[in-house]
């Protein structure tokens, strides 16, 4: 006899936003007036600036104490230090999913959108934006750090990504906590890909704009 009961469908998603910063005042309230369209709550964490920004994140955050947070770090930790410390905080508030970007406004608030449609169908997946390869007034420098980070994610993993340094991410909560990521700084978010991939995670990337 078939049961009657319908199985259950899982939660949706519940995503945060999570905005590592360090001396970017200059650009820090252009990035989160555009992230104000995503009506989802903001944690900005202030990892040790010393340009304004702690002045400038306080009144941001007055002006919407419900859905605007900061964490503000007394000496700077790196950006891996400033991504985990969101992380606990977004696991510990019971969001399932952290979507990161630079305060630097080099990436579009608005490219968001696309990450969070993808990690609806796929939640259990990283997704990764991915920046065009020629970006108008991307420094050269740039240009071969990217290539020679996707090549160290390939020969470390076996994954082929086209923009293994993007800011611009949608993490599974549960999953990165589970991978134990330990690099500092920047490296982080390279070693975090390889993990990933070494676990079996799937990663997808989006186009986004720059």
């Amino acid at each position: 006899m078939l049961s009657s009961t319908s199985p259950t469908q899982p939660a949706p998603p519940r995503f945060a936003v999570v905005s590592p910063t360090y001396n970017n005042v200059g650009t820090l309230a252009g990035v989160l007036e555009g992230l104000q369209g995503l009506g989802l709550p903001i944690l900005v964490v202030n990892d040790g600036s010393t340009d304004g920004s702690r002045a400038a994140l306080e009144t941001w955050r007055a002006a919407d104490s419900s859905n605007r947070f900061v964490i503000t770090h007394e000496t700077n930790r790196g950006k891996a230090g400033a991504l985990l410390t969101g992380f606990a905080w977004a696991r510990e508030a019971g969001f399932t999913h952290a979507l990161t970007i630079d305060s630097d406004a080099q990436h579009a608030p608005e490219d968001l959108r696309a990450l969070i449609a993808r990690a609806i169908q796929e939640s259990g997946a990283m997704v990764v934006g991915a920046r065009p390869a020629g970006v108008a007034g991307c420094p050269w420098a740039s240009r071969i750090g990217r290539f020679v980070s996707n090549h160290l994610v390939w020969v470390s993993s076996g994954l082929l990504v086209a923009d293994s340094q993007s800011g611009m991410r949608c993490y599974p909560l549960d999953i990165v906590k589970s991978l134990g990521a330990r690099a500092g700084r920047y490296a982080f978010e390279t070693e975090i890909l390889v993990r990933a991939a070494w676990a079996g995670v799937p990663i997808v990337e989006v186009p986004i704009s720059g």
